[in-house]
């Protein structure tokens, strides 16, 4: 993740800015911790904050359509899988009198899942001029 390594690298050089504390000009006139050196150390913390929020974030949906036409009909399928690793295919077959089949497959951790308290595939049928 390009965004999460950029906000660790950024809080690596906040925390660097402290580092002339320990150098030989800060020995030879006394340096101290001061206000700057404070909002230094709380700007580290909040950048190590946002970076451990970066990795935490899941990634996004993803979703693949592809649609084919045989003898007529044209089949759209889509497969989505959601954050929680949940893989929902739903097929739709067009036919030629404008009517549509919809199939819907829900498969959790390599198992398919009921869709709706019925059975794992439903096939709705409608013509296409209805809602």
């Amino acid at each position: 993740n390009i965004i999460g390594a950029t906000v660790v690298l950024v809080f690596c050089s906040q925390l660097a800015t402290l580092s002339m504390l320990g150098t030989e000009y800060c020995e030879a006139f006394g340096c101290r911790l001061g206000f700057g050196g404070i909002m230094s150390i709380i700007a580290s913390i909040l950048w190590l904050i946002s970076a451990i929020g970066v990795f935490l974030i899941p990634k996004p949906v993803e979703s693949t359509p592809t649609t084919r036409q045989t003898a007529g009909e044209m089949i759209n399928i889509t497969e989505t899988i959601q954050l929680d690793g949940t893989k929902v295919t739903e097929k739709v077959t067009t036919s030629p009198d404008g009517t549509k089949t919809i199939e819907r497959t829900i498969e959790k951790n390599g198992v398919e899942q009921p869709v709706h308290g019925e059975s794992i595939a439903h096939a709705i049928v409608m013509k296409a001029d209805e809602p």
